[in-house]
């Protein structure tokens, strides 16, 4: 009995050191998975584009709606039709109020941009003296609704 303890000894103290010595080995070969001569991958973060927010205008109608109607270009008749593209046009800049239904009283749902394009699907309504085409914007369908056909003009067929 005296003779194996000292061999079970010796052979647990050979097996920690054989532990010890694969370690510092693995420790010290190269990472198969990096090929020597590369850096490491950097990362760069590129911010979204931010959104600007929807402007939904106020539908309380200004005293002065009546020179206003008076004032707008004029539309183009027969050339809009369900099925077309078309573009904003002749706000000055502003923007163009669409609507929840047809006509000035009509609740704004948000501003359509000068020159953004938009399909016709629905219309023509007349109210308010004015011709109302239902528009859907081709690239987010939550932007929809009435629109003056006096602020419309057709796209360009290619």
């Amino acid at each position: 009995m005296k003779k194996v303890l000292p061999g079970i000894l010796i052979g647990g103290l050979a097996a920690v050191l054989c532990i010890g010595v694969m370690a510092v080995v693995i420790r010290l070969l190269p990472d198969p998975m990096v090929k020597p001569g590369s850096s490491p991958a950097l990362v760069t973060v590129i911010p979204a584009r931010s959104i600007p927010p929807t402007i939904v205008p106020t539908a309380t109608l200004a005293p002065e709606m009546a020179a206003t109607l008076a004032n707008l270009p004029p539309d183009p008749g027969g050339k809009i039709q369900a099925g077309i593209s078309v573009h904003i046009s002749g706000t000055g800049g502003d923007g163009l109020r669409v609507r929840r239904d047809p006509g000035i009283q009509g609740e704004p749902l948000f501003l359509a941009a000068e020159n953004e394009e938009f399909s016709v699907t629905a219309g023509p309504q007349v109210v308010d003296q004015l011709t109302w085409w239902y528009i859907v914007a081709p690239y987010d369908e939550q932007r929809q609704g009435w629109a003056a056909a006096n602020y419309l003009v057709p796209a360009a067929v290619p």
